[in-house]
């Protein structure tokens, strides 16, 4: 998976696509590129995200600074880390509202026993304690 702050440092001195292809490769190691297709599509991918610029000759892109402050902020992997706490903070929430839910209904149906044993309890009181 190419991230974004191998992007950085890949737009920062790349300009010749070839070269970039040899590039990438010796900074993936074990990623292979198969040929500069390949790099466009990623360059497109981070376009379409908005984290690069594509020049008007269609052949030469540059990093913004969404895609700087992506880069600085972790790119795609702590993007991932931050949905998933996101998610789970979510679950919890849930999970919290169903439980206050629950209590809520509890408490409200106590409320009313309470109420309807003072009712009794005050009909007693006026009826069979009269004397």
């Amino acid at each position: 998976m190419i991230t974004a702050e191998l992007l950085t440092v890949f737009l920062k001195k790349m300009n010749n696509s070839n070269d970039k292809v040899k590039q990438l490769h010796h900074w993936l190691g074990d990623f292979e590129l198969k040929n500069t297709d390949e790099v466009r599509e990623i360059l497109e991918h981070f376009v379409s995200d908005g984290y690069v610029i594509k020049h008007q000759d269609n052949t030469n892109y540059q990093i913004s600074v969404s895609g700087r402050l992506f880069c600085e902020y972790g790119g795609y992997i702590q993007k991932k880390i931050d949905d998933e706490l996101k998610m789970e903070a979510i679950k919890s929430d849930l999970i919290t509202r169903k439980r206050n839910d629950r209590l809520l209904v509890i408490a409200g149906f106590l409320a009313g026993l309470g109420a309807v044993s003072l009712v009794l309890w005050e009909m007693y009181k006026t009826f069979c304690l009269k004397k």
